[in-house]
């Protein structure tokens, strides 16, 4: 069973790039993950490098083994292996981490009221909106320094620039 763990905050927080992040440690230390993203405003460009160095899914399949694309009218996993297979078909969300069973971690984005230990990150301001969903705050060190500490409700303070720090508190808390 993997590890999972969900992240959320406001859009512009850097949960695409810290998730990236994360799932690059991960992989440097041998370890398959998966990447579920919430896309709730059917928005979504699947799988586009675009401008900008791309789009969040295809920043997700540049680090992860399986990328999944939820969104209110489509979804789309995106899985990587040597043999094509019909299990690579769309599911519906609850059969994607059953899908995802072999990765030792999954990395969620967004999909706030799943049951799922959670990260919120914040970076130039705080969405006390999140709190609630949460275990632990990534934030930057300007934003730790303006923040009273009796807003974040308990929450794990971790830093947002140090990916290694949240990979830890991953192995330690999920």
């Amino acid at each position: 069973m993997p590890k999972i763990i969900a992240f959320s905050g406001k859009s512009n927080s850097g949960k695409t790039t810290l998730i990236c992040k994360i799932a690059e440690i991960l992989r440097n230390n041998g370890k398959s993950v998966a990447i579920i993203k919430h896309d709730p405003k059917d928005k979504a460009e699947f799988d586009t490098q675009g401008k900008n160095e791309g789009k969040d899914s295809y920043k997700f399949s540049c680090v992860a083994q399986n990328v999944a694309v939820i969104s209110p009218r489509k979804s789309v996993i995106f899985g990587f292996c040597t043999q094509p297979d019909s299990a690579y078909e769309l599911r519906e969300f609850s059969r994607v981490l059953e899908f995802f069973s072999a990765c030792d971690y999954v990395l969620i984005e967004g999909l706030r009221y799943l049951p799922y230990k959670r990260i919120i990150v914040a970076r130039e301001d705080l969405d006390c909106a999140y709190l609630d969903y949460g275990v632990a705050i990534a934030m930057d060190r300007k934003l730790r320094e303006s923040t009273d500490v009796a807003t974040l409700k308990n929450l794990k303070v971790l830093d947002l620039n140090n990916p290694q720090e949240i990979v830890e508190f991953i192995d330690k808390e999920c």
